[in-house]
């Protein structure tokens, strides 16, 4: 016997032994499938109960789902078939028009078994609706030490504003660069700086602003700053208006900016845009009242920002731009606090420790270098240690360079132990004392 199959579709073929073989395959192509055309008396014979029972029904039942749901026509069923089911349809079979879907009609078979075997057998599978997207904000470590009243600002103006900005941007930016528009443009940024203070594209433009208005133009757009500090450090594009308010605005305009940050120092020293802040103020008002209490302020937990990946830079800062009192303070903090053993061999053989060290040993007074000298050359143990760290030796070659008799010590224990010293760093402070001419005549 032939098989058939609805034109335009693939099925694939029953395979089995034997003439009732044969018959599954006929009942599967023509009742299950949807064959279009009439069924003959012989394929109807061939449909029995046992030909039913070997079908695969979820599937089956699965693919006349689909094709209804296409639009396409039921297919004719024969009346053998039904005779082997538990339903018969009052009308004949040849004027069924119904889905198999719709169950409650009275004009189309229900198919109750085989459903039954599609809810158990195959689950189906719903259309979740799709997840929103998170919207992440900037979280500042000014919200885990201070608290929730720290100021936080998006990192962009409200939505949709920035497709409408960027013209407006541009427009601005070709006025102040001409001296013609200048004036024009610094009138038509009134009112705006705050905002635009916190976009990618406006920060740019506040900042050229401020760099060619007039005093009492630039004053007028300062202004507008007043009482955002802290959230525009916290923003990764208002920090730059920021630092760029302290480098070109005169001392008594940009002091509201140190103002703003006292009581949270050492804080702001810890955030990734707030260090920026503050060692521009110490570069530009390291003698302002407002910068030395700021500095103050932070010193008081000096010993924890050695170690810290931001807050060093701000110590290196203070080391350089900061007053007497304080690079002294920053050397007490490197020794490490007294309850801790090797506090100071610690932070020396920290990452960020190291830099600190380094810089205390160009900035600090002569007695301050003479402690840290003696804190890290005064032992043999120490010396060693500091060679074959990966970071401290870098604190060793800046101790060694400093002439005193703790370097000469540490060079008759370097030239002992040189036999030991041939890892990949400790080998880098036996080149250094062959090419350091002023070391090699302390021997």
């Amino acid at each position: 016997m032939s098989k058939r199959s609805v034109p335009g579709q693939k099925f694939p073929a029953v395979r089995g032994r034997g003439a009732n073989n044969a018959g599954r395959g006929s009942a599967f192509q023509q009742v299950y499938h949807g064959s279009e055309a009439q069924t003959s008396g012989a394929h109807q014979s061939s449909c029995n109960s046992s030909d039913l029972s070997m079908l695969d029904w979820p599937s089956l039942a699965g693919h006349d789902q689909s094709k209804s749901e296409k639009g396409r026509q039921p297919p004719l069923v024969p009346d053998s078939v039904w005779d082997t089911l538990s339903w018969h349809p009052s009308s004949s079979a040849s004027k069924h028009t119904g889905s198999r879907d719709d169950s409650t009609s009275g004009d189309g078979p229900p198919l109750a078994t085989p459903a039954t075997k599609v809810d158990e057998a195959s689950p189906r599978k719903f259309k979740t609706a799709p997840r929103p997207r998170r919207n992440y904000q900037s979280t500042a470590a000014i919200t885990e030490e201070v608290g929730p009243d720290a100021h936080h600002c998006e990192a962009s103006p409200e939505k949709g504003s920035r497709t409408s900005m960027a013209p407006q941007c541009a427009q601005l930016t070709a006025q102040l660069e001409a001296e013609g528009s200048r004036l024009t443009a610094l009138v038509a940024l009134r009112g705006l700086v705050w905002r635009f203070s916190r976009d990618k594209v406006g920060c740019r433009v506040v900042q050229l602003a401020l760099s060619v208005a007039p005093r009492w133009h630039g004053d007028e757009l300062v202004r507008e700053l007043h009482g955002h500090v802290r959230e525009a450090i916290d923003s990764p594009h208002g920090n730059y208006v920021i630092q760029h308010v302290v480098e070109m605005m005169p001392v008594a305009h940009s002091a509201f900016v140190a103002e703003e940050i006292c009581g949270i120092a050492a804080a702001m020293a810890r955030h990734r845009y707030g260090c920026r802040a503050i060692i521009r103020l110490l570069e530009h008002s390291s003698t302002e009242a407002g910068t030395i209490y700021l500095v103050e302020e932070l010193l008081k937990e000096a010993e924890s920002l050695t170690r810290h990946s931001f807050g060093h830079f701000v110590l290196q800062a203070v080391l350089e731009h900061g007053l007497p009192c304080h690079r002294h303070s920053i050397a007490v903090a490197l020794h490490g606090q007294s309850g801790i053993p090797d506090a100071m061999l610690l932070n020396a053989m920290n990452r960020h420790g190291s830099t600190v060290f380094e810089t205390a040993m160009v900035h600090c007074s002569p007695e301050d270098k003479q402690s840290i000298c003696h804190g890290l050359l005064g032992e043999p143990e120490v010396v060693l240690h500091l060679a074959k760290s990966q970071f401290g030796r870098f604190v060793l070659k800046s101790l060694l360079g400093y002439p005193g008799e703790y370097s000469q010590a540490a060079v008759h224990v370097l030239q002992e132990a040189s036999p030991e010293l041939q890892g990949k760093s400790s080998r880098q402070i036996i080149d250094f004392l062959e090419k350091n001419a002023l070391v090699v005549t302390m021997q």
